[in-house]
């Protein structure tokens, strides 16, 4: 017999809820994601088709973003476990 933790994911998957889900974990989990000084100054605005757009607090942070969105887009998918995101946008 499956557990049944093994039985919701995949219901989850089969009903096209993983998305959504992914989404809110992402936005809830962020500053344990991103560490809490780069979710201060970056902020989730989109999330969607595995791009992700964030929006910086002042061009700085638009620049350090940029310099370290290779390494955060490997944490991210590395903390879902799978490829979540293909690519990081970031705005000012």
């Amino acid at each position: 017999m499956e557990p049944l933790s093994d039985l919701l994911k995949k219901f989850i998957k089969e009903k096209g809820f993983e998305k959504n889900l992914q989404k809110s974990r992402l936005k809830q989990d962020w500053e344990e994601i991103a560490g809490k000084t780069f979710a201060e100054h970056l902020k989730i605005v989109k999330f969607e088709q595995k791009r992700l757009v964030l929006v910086a607090s002042d061009p700085g942070w638009s620049h350090q973003a940029s310099l370290i969105k290779h390494d955060l887009k490997k944490k991210i998918n590395s903390y879902f476990g799978n490829q979540v995101v293909k690519e990081i946008r970031i705005k000012n």
